[in-house]
């Protein structure tokens, strides 16, 4: 399974969860050296929830757990960012 496709369909389990709108659910190659992919959702829903993007951000990878072992993620200033560990 593509990674991305992969991803996203676990991001969406997340995002159902929080009642978070499950279409913004979508992870990109990330441009930058903080990570492998990025998730940039908070941004879109702090607009639709009047809520800041950290708090959104925080939110989301809080529920991620165990379903993204082989990732380390984290949330940087919004961004949701995923780091594929050295086991995979």
């Amino acid at each position: 399974m593509n990674i991305k496709i992969y991803l996203n369909s676990k991001l969406k389990e997340v995002f159902a969860k929080l009642g978070y709108d499950t279409s913004k659910a979508v992870v990109n190659f990330s441009s930058t050296d903080i990570a492998d992919l990025q998730c940039n959702a908070s941004f879109a829903l702090a607009k639709d929830l009047h809520t800041s993007p950290i708090v959104i951000a925080d939110n989301i990878v809080s529920q991620c757990g165990s379903l993204f072992e082989e990732f380390e993620i984290t949330n940087v200033k919004g961004f949701i960012n995923f780091v594929i560990k050295d086991t995979m």
